[in-house]
């Protein structure tokens, strides 16, 4: 059985990561995989542009049993209805809040052009329980629906014991104290939030640096604004980072990583891949207690949404006075989110469909 996967957005998002450690789990149960590769994200969203043609020529003349697409755009979902029709099962993965009903005419047809093909579809793979709602409610059937796990490399994400060698490999001693964030630099990243919580922390800790360990679209934004507020000097961007193996390295050396979802209703259809990580390594985590990140609130220094005085707190508690409850959310995460374990429920699933 062979399994072509095309993914629909840039190679520097997180959905392609995703979809990389998604097509290798498959692959290690015995199905053949092929995971098309794409370029970076372009200025003025030319990517979706260029993406068609190309996805559609490679899409179409790539033999293969069962086609996946990641995420439902169109620049994937509806090259994969003319390979069903070619003979070709087909399986969609929806990772957030791309199919929705919005208001206003421009976006009720974007929201159409969204929907129309997930009927088509052999298998919808989900991992949000608001997600597989939403499924349900634009009439796709039950049992055409997986929900999975966000999952984790437990090979990669990992407690390190060199950590003293990784701290002076990286350029920090052991007195500094490093908050990490870890992520794709876009409208998703919500550093705005996490800026202003550093802000108010750093000003009676100052031996404390924030890493933000990624790169992306708006990563210029971001640096303007930490310039704003005079934090030049506390907050270091490291640009884009491709190897995954580094990622877990600023993980292992920090004193907190912090991820922070705003209530907006967006953020009820997304599942932290960072938090995840950042609990399979056993570092304390600093979150909010809105959507996915609540789920995880009895392993985080966990704090009510939009309270950044709580938050400021929350990373002093993190750094200083932590009580060890990220080992059990490191136990947690490694007993249920293995990317190998949820590799073999999608397989199992696509062998049926």
């Amino acid at each position: 059985m062979k399994l072509l996967t095309a993914c629909s957005i840039s190679k520097d998002s997180g959905s392609y990561l995703v979809g990389k450690y998604l097509t290798d789990s498959i692959r290690k149960t015995g199905i053949e995989v092929d995971y098309l590769s794409t370029f970076n994200s372009k200025p003025l969203k030319l990517y979706y542009l260029i993406s068609i043609p190309h996805n559609l020529f490679r899409i179409i003349f790539k033999k293969c049993d069962i086609a996946m697409a990641l995420k439902p755009y169109p620049n994937t979902t509806y090259p994969l209805i003319l390979k069903k029709i070619m003979g070709s099962k087909i399986v969609l993965f929806i990772d957030d809040l791309d199919i929705n009903t919005k208001k206003g005419i421009i976006n009720k047809i974007l929201s159409f052009t969204l929907n129309l093909p997930l009927k088509y579809f052999d298998l919808i793979l989900v991992h949000n329980t608001n997600l597989y709602k939403l499924v349900l409610e634009l009439g796709i059937p039950q049992e055409k629906i997986l929900q999975i796990e966000q999952g984790v490399d437990l090979n990669i994400f990992k407690e390190k014991t060199n950590k003293t060698q990784i701290r002076k490999k990286l350029g920090f001693n052991e007195e500094e104290k490093l908050i990490i964030y870890t992520g794709h630099l876009n409208v998703a990243a919500h550093l705005e939030e996490i800026i202003e919580a550093f802000k108010i922390f750093s000003k009676n800790n100052t031996k404390t640096k924030l890493i933000i360990a990624g790169g992306g679209p708006d990563e210029k934004k971001f640096k303007n604004l930490v310039n704003k507020e005079g934090l030049n000097l506390k907050v270091q961007f490291t640009g884009y980072i491709k190897n995954q193996n580094l990622i877990a390295d600023y993980l292992n050396i920090a004193n907190a990583c912090v991820v922070y979802y705003p209530a907006k209703e967006f953020n009820k259809y997304r599942s932290s891949m960072k938090i995840r990580e950042y609990l399979s390594v056993g570092t304390p985590t600093v979150c909010n207690d809105f959507g996915d990140l609540a789920r995880f609130k009895d392993y985080t220094y966990s704090f009510k949404t939009e309270d950044k005085i709580a938050f400021s707190n929350m990373l002093k508690k993190a750094i200083y006075s932590n009580d060890g409850r990220e080992k059990k959310g490191q136990e947690f995460v490694q007993k249920n989110m293995s990317w190998e374990k949820i590799g073999i429920s999608i397989s199992e699933a696509i062998k049926k469909c």
